[in-house]
């Protein structure tokens, strides 16, 4: 793996263990790794978004959201090796939940001025977490923390942050770009309204 190389996680789920859904982060790498381990780098990726102690995602998921598997694959460095990691990383919220299109969006502030935000949406948002579309306040310092370790880098068994979070441009004006565009980025921040993600809808 060398300096600028792009990588890819995809986070798969299902929500009412019937409706699969998928998340898909990039990383750039920012350094040499000559003890290249997928495995070690998806686990630095679980325990980023859901970690043992301290505030996390599952804090304000439904409980009928569980995430199942995270798989890592080269983007523009064919020659390393894929990985996949299996997990169980259920929501904790109870009560009613709301449709799976209906998910918490966290927009991804690009470093450059004239290139496009990126999104991650969550499904799994209990009834009570908005009114009227709205987040309730009670929301906002979750909001805040789940930003925060959106933007931690992935380590690979190194000491320093080997793989670090990009916005990734792979169409320009309908057309497939060769090589994929990134973009690094300055800031990530939860949508204070309900997001959609109309390709769950049914």
């Amino acid at each position: 793996m060398a300096t600028g190389d792009i990588f890819k996680i995809t986070l798969h789920g299902t929500y009412s263990t019937i409706t699969p859904f998928m998340n898909v982060f990039y990383y750039k790498a920012n350094g040499p790794d000559t003890s290249y381990s997928p495995a070690s780098s998806l686990e630095s990726f679980v325990a980023n978004l859901f970690p043992a102690t301290g505030v996390k995602l599952l804090d304000n998921i439904h409980s009928s959201v569980t995430f199942t598997l995270a798989e890592w694959a080269p983007v523009t460095a064919e020659s390393y090796p894929i990985g996949s990691l299996a997990i169980t990383k259920t929501g904790l919220m109870g009560g009613e939940a709301m449709p799976s299109f209906c998910a918490y969006a966290f927009r991804y502030y690009p470093r450059l001025l004239h290139r496009r935000s990126g999104y991650k949406r969550f499904c799994g948002m209990p009834e009570g977490s908005q009114a009227s579309g709205i987040l309730a306040s009670s929301l906002n310092a979750w909001g805040v923390t789940v930003s925060t370790n959106l933007g931690l880098s992935v380590l690979d068994g190194d000491s320093y942050p080997l793989y670090y979070p990009v916005i990734a441009s792979f169409t320009l004006n309908g057309e497939l770009r060769p090589i994929p565009v990134t973009t690094e980025i300055s800031d990530i921040k939860m949508n204070p309204t309900v997001a959609t993600q109309n390709t769950r809808k049914r």
